[in-house]
């Protein structure tokens, strides 16, 4: 009855059954929000500001080496995915390139010439350097580009070699080309043994010692149905990474390349020291990390003496200094051996492998074949990027080498080589005078007149 005749009581009652409920729902919103706060302080953060300000440094360097040891490799990894397939769709072309009989050029010349390259290739193409050795076509030099590239690249090389000769064709060695699916055959990888800062023996005088000699005379003496395949995937090569070192050589005369946690913790074991005895005094964990923390962001900003280096590591962190200064490229360096016979398949491996010797340093920098797996997959999979000529999936697996050690890897034979089979021009190739080039362009020109 009351409500009847007081409707507004009825109202208000409701009002009230709604500021209520908005109330509840906000205290117990209050309520999750706090107990989300202690979590992260009595778990995550800490309670006090010490504990908190080392906790956030600890999540940022927690942040920033996953990323870079998972996340980095991991997004590489992926955008490798994605450029196979771009690679794989992309209209190419193989270049067969004719060196003529005799070549005088130096290595610098050939250096320079791959500084053009990088530029022709640009900052995300592929360039697949070959050579190609059969018993029924001879030893051969390869070039697979992009079609859109072929023409400029042909320009730069006829400049570094007036009188090659070139000729466009297809995939010199299909498996059902070369028999992969029948013989006999080992394909394997070569990779830098140590960090790449470390350079490859140089090698300055062709005319004294030429490695492209022994690459082409271990592709002789072939039988029926043989073939030798030296495979060099390259691209361009620039890393955040790779200017830091250099930066830091340039800076201290030397950087740890090797064992780099090793030296990082050795570097800093008095931080260790004195934090792990400052958590035992004052029995908390937490302040001795903090105080860690603290002593590895202070570390970089404390003066230090400069290490006196022997004089065998100055010139080796010279010749360091001077690779990284260079126009870098990454490069897969790839070799396909098919023998007749498995006894025939690893003497031309061991023949292969042995004329590359004299780029290893001793006791530095080598190339070693990179290790395999017994695995279906794995051997399919490495079939497959050898016949697309693509980059390694993993940034890792790739060989980081400057135009100067793919110039002594890639070059044609110096002088005048009587290697067997070496497919080479005996006949110079001249340009038309340019009155014949005008009269061409107008009326033409007239060789002969038959009068009878």
């Amino acid at each position: 009855m009351i409500c009847s005749h007081y409707p507004y009581l009825n109202n208000c009652n409701y009002q009230n059954s709604i500021y209520s409920s908005t109330s509840i729902q906000t205290t117990t919103q209050t309520t999750v929000h706090a107990r989300h706060l202690n979590f992260l302080q009595q778990h995550i953060i800490g309670t006090s500001f010490w504990d908190a300000a080392g906790s956030i440094i600890l999540i940022v360097i927690v942040a920033a080496v996953v990323y870079r040891l998972i996340l980095q490799p991991l997004t590489a990894a992926i955008a490798n995915i994605l450029n196979f397939r771009k690679a794989k769709e992309t209209k190419a072309v193989f270049l067969e390139i004719t060196p003529p009989a005799h070549i005088d050029k130096s290595s610098l010349a050939t250096q320079q010439l791959f500084h053009t390259i990088k530029e022709v290739i640009g900052p995300r193409g592929i360039l697949s350097l070959e050579v190609v050795g059969s018993y029924e076509e001879g030893t051969r030099y390869v070039v697979r580009t992009r079609a859109a590239d072929v023409e400029v690249l042909q320009q730069q090389l006829a400049s570094y070699v007036n009188d090659a000769h070139f000729r466009i064709l297809e995939d010199p060695y299909r498996p059902e080309a070369v028999g992969t699916s029948s013989s006999c055959y080992n394909l394997f990888e070569l990779k830098q043994a140590i960090h790449y800062g470390f350079p490859l023996q140089e090698q300055a005088d062709y005319a004294q010692h030429d490695l492209s000699d022994y690459i082409t005379g271990a592709m002789t003496k072939l039988e029926p149905g043989e073939a030798i395949l030296l495979q060099t995937v390259i691209r361009q090569h620039s890393s955040f990474w790779t200017k830091l070192l250099h930066d830091k050589i340039q800076r201290d005369g030397y950087a740890p390349l090797d064992h780099r946690l090793q030296s990082f913790v050795l570097n800093r074991r008095w931080i260790w020291v004195i934090s792990g005895l400052f958590g035992l005094i004052t029995n908390d964990l937490k302040a001795g990390l903090s105080l860690a923390i603290i002593g590895l962001i202070v570390y970089p900003f404390i003066p230090k003496k400069r290490a006196e280096l022997h004089p065998e590591y100055q010139r080796i962190f010279k010749q360091i200094l001077e690779k990284l200064s260079k126009p870098l490229f990454k490069a897969d360096i790839r070799i396909l051996v098919i023998g007749s016979n498995g006894q025939r398949t690893d003497t031309m491996t061991r023949s292969i492998c042995a004329s590359l010797v004299s780029l290893n340093v001793p006791g530095y920098q080598q190339l070693i074949v990179r290790r395999t797996y017994p695995f279906s997959f794995y051997n399919k999979f490495s079939m497959y990027k050898f016949e697309n000529r693509l980059p390694s999936l993993l940034a890792i697996n790739s060989n980081i080498l400057t135009s100067a050690e793919l110039a002594d890897i890639y070059h044609f034979p110096y002088g005048d080589s009587r290697t067997e089979n070496l497919i080479r021009s005996h006949s110079r190739t001249l340009p038309a005078p340019l009155a014949i080039k005008k009269r061409s362009e107008n009326n033409g020109f007239i060789l002969y007149i038959n009068s009878v």
